[in-house]
């Protein structure tokens, strides 16, 4: 009697065979014990790839000739939703002909999942920590828009996928069909965790010419993206776009290596540090964080780096909401002139931001039960250096007047109605993003 798949780990590729070879070895080595299989697209490669899939008895092939007819070219999606109807696991591992799969990554995740399953939890997908190589130390995952968590390298539960859909089709070419699928899943009530046992090495530059035409109107299909999901995930006032959780990992068998025996490998360095011509310019947007993000240790420690500040110059405050109003405390930073203010303070060191938050609430306000929404808004302080983070938040006590030296009273205003001598009017836009 035959046995079925379990997992079914689809790869899509094209003309890098010295990177798929590695990265179909990292299958096959990951320690895999549940039935499996392997399933390949490739879009018409012409550098020997499909002669050596096809001699592998232990990978299924499917050559879609994506790559090689301009005029009619097919999306990320088309190309990878052919592969994915193909499988016959109940997960689908999906990851590139330019990653490793660190050992045991492809069992600790369909452990994890079969775990939440039995307890009843509905999960999607599971995201894979991940890095680019060579320039990247920290593996992460994504979350995309609404700051949802996104499966980029990662496995899937089939019959999710089957429900959502699979993947768009029509809308990206390449950039984001990934970001939206996960949030499809989201949408139908499906969640997607992080697995800290799976991990991926990626390498970025393995060919740099696909990566300058797929760049070519990323910022068009991003437009694309963000208004497809406007008013649901999207917001576009708080532009709650994305972000990267971080996860410090040490590979014992440093699987990274595997790149380094490949010739290409070093010329997708060499053309690297001409990024601009490629369109890949490595940047540090400022983008808003998330409550997940200022709960992670690495995350502060990118936030201290990024803006070369110490702990004490990240401050953030608790926007506490109830019934259409906002919690609003009276203090005098200057003697005589108080001014009205919110529950928060100053970072301290080896504390993340919502420690900071959830220690200030407890000292200004005798609240330790705090349920924290979203961050609605950053700004530059009063002070130079200073950034400033606010946190939609949430109170099943009554707020008390724990520090009668420094706060006067804490009242509650309607948010339509605040009072004039507001600690800062910037602040205004922020309290009018409160749900």
């Amino acid at each position: 009697m035959l046995t079925k798949p379990i997992i079914s780990i689809v790869l899509g590729s094209y003309n890098r065979r010295p990177f798929l070879k590695k990265a179909i070895r990292t299958i096959r080595e990951n320690g895999i014990t549940a039935p499996y299989e392997i399933v390949v697209i490739d879009g018409g490669s012409s550098d020997g790839s499909i002669r050596y899939l096809c001699s592998q008895k232990d990978i299924i092939t499917i050559v879609q000739h994506n790559n090689r007819y301009a005029n009619d070219k097919k999306s990320w999606g088309y190309y990878m939703n052919i592969a994915l109807r193909s499988c016959h696991g109940t997960y689908i591992v999906m990851i590139s002909d330019d990653c490793l799969l660190i050992p045991g990554s492809i069992m600790n995740a369909f452990n994890l999942f079969e775990k939440e399953l039995a307890d009843g939890n509905r999960i999607g997908g599971i995201a894979f920590y991940w890095r680019n190589l060579p320039y990247e130390k920290m593996y992460y995952v994504r979350q995309t828009l609404g700051h949802k968590l996104s499966t980029n390298h990662g496995m899937y539960l089939r019959s999710a996928l089957e429900e959502v859909g699979y993947c768009e089709e029509d809308k990206y070419p390449f950039y984001y069909g990934d970001g939206d699928l996960s949030l499809k899943l989201w949408k139908s009530g499906y969640s997607i965790i992080d697995c800290k046992t799976a991990l991926v090495e990626h390498f970025h530059f393995a060919t740099m010419s696909i990566r300058k035409r797929n760049n070519e109107a990323k910022e068009l299909h991003k437009k694309v993206y963000m208004d497809s999901w406007k008013g649901s995930f999207y917001d576009k006032d708080i532009d709650n776009q994305s972000g990267k959780i971080f996860l410090n990992y040490s590979d014992p068998r440093k699987t990274y290596k595997y790149f380094k025996r490949t010739l290409r490998y070093y010329i997708g360095i060499l053309q690297s540090r001409f990024g601009s011509y490629y369109g890949y310019e490595r940047n540090r947007p400022n983008r808003l964080p998330s409550v997940e993000m200022l709960a992670n240790p690495l995350n502060i420690k990118y936030l201290l780096s990024k803006f070369r500040v110490a702990p004490e110059q990240l401050c953030i405050f608790a926007l506490i909401r109830k019934d259409g109003k906002i919690l609003m405390g009276l203090r005098e930073y200057v003697k005589g002139r108080p001014v009205w203010t919110y529950p928060g303070g100053r970072g301290r060191v080896n504390e993340t931001l919502i420690e900071t938050l959830k220690r200030e609430v407890a000292e200004e306000i005798g609240v330790f039960d705090i349920t924290l929404v979203r961050v609605v808004g950053q700004k530059d302080g009063v002070k130079i250096g200073d950034r400033v983070y606010f946190v939609e938040c949430e109170i099943s006590s009554d707020p008390r007047l724990i520090e009668p030296d420094k706060f006067k009273e804490w009242k509650w205003f309607p948010i339509d109605e605040l009072p004039n001598n507001i600690i800062d009017s910037e602040d205004i836009k922020f309290l009018k993003r409160l749900r």
